[in-house]
Formats: C-alpha cells, sequence, structure tokens
C-alpha cells in the first residue's frame, strides 16, 4: 500500500464560528470507507453552534467519482455535514467539478453555492445573511 492509503480523506479546521473541510486526493475503495471518513467529519463539527457558523467544503483535491452507488450514498453526507450552518459554500477547482456540485445540490434540495474562487466563497461565508 502507498502512502495515499494513511492519509486522511478529510482535513477539518474547527474554529468558533468557522469551519474548513478540506477534501483531499485520497479515492474512497467503499462507500463504507466513505461512512466511517463522514462520520468523523460530522463529529469534529459536533461542538459548534451551527446556526451561528459557517462551513466551507473545499473539493478541489478531490478524485472524481460518479458511479450510481456513490452518489446516492454521498447525498445523505452531504446532507448531514451541510445541516444547520448559517452559511456554507462549496470550493471547485474546474468549471466541470462546479456543474457537477451544482447538479448535486440541487438534487440534494441544497441551496448551497459553488466557488472556483476561494476569495469569493470565503467573502461570501464573512457577508451577513441578506
Amino acid at each position: 500500500m502507498g502512502d495515499d492509503d494513511e492519509a486522511p480523506h478529510w482535513e477539518v479546521e474547527v474554529g468558533e464560528r468557522f469551519v474548513r473541510c478540506n477534501r483531499t486526493s485520497r479515492p474512497y475503495r467503499t462507500t463504507e470507507e466513505m461512512d466511517e471518513a463522514y462520520g468523523q467529519v460530522v463529529d469534529r463539527c459536533a461542538a459548534l453552534d451551527r446556526h451561528e457558523a459557517a462551513i466551507l467544503v473545499d473539493l478541489r483535491e478531490a478524485r472524481g467519482r460518479n458511479d450510481p452507488a456513490f452518489e446516492q450514498r454521498l447525498a445523505v453526507h452531504r446532507k448531514a455535514q451541510f445541516e444547520g450552518f448559517r452559511r456554507a459554500a462549496v470550493l471547485v477547482r474546474s468549471l466541470v467539478g462546479k456543474l457537477q456540485v451544482e447538479r448535486l445540490m440541487k438534487e440534494d434540495g441544497l441551496d448551497i453555492p459553488v466557488f472556483r474562487d476561494e476569495d469569493l466563497a470565503l467573502h461570501y461565508l464573512r457577508s451577513e445573511d441578506e
């Protein structure tokens, strides 16, 4: 096994009113492995008052995957990851990634903007609710 097998799937930085979840390039080998990784992310955010906090999910290093079983399982985790936050945003690398994530958010009934520019995403998260 390579070094990638030991790397985390997520790097999570939790502050008082802000959480940043950076998806690493380590792929999920199974949906069970994905369940465990997302469980760890949600656990890291448990102490936050989500109604007062913002979350940025950075997917720029993630490897794409779109098989039906994976996408179905991922939808459950996306909802749990974003649920209850005052503001949320997703950061992606490419236009294709942006379109893919926007499609998934729409299918999930989530109204979360997707950005390719980190500064714009952070500005959005720091702004007051309109």
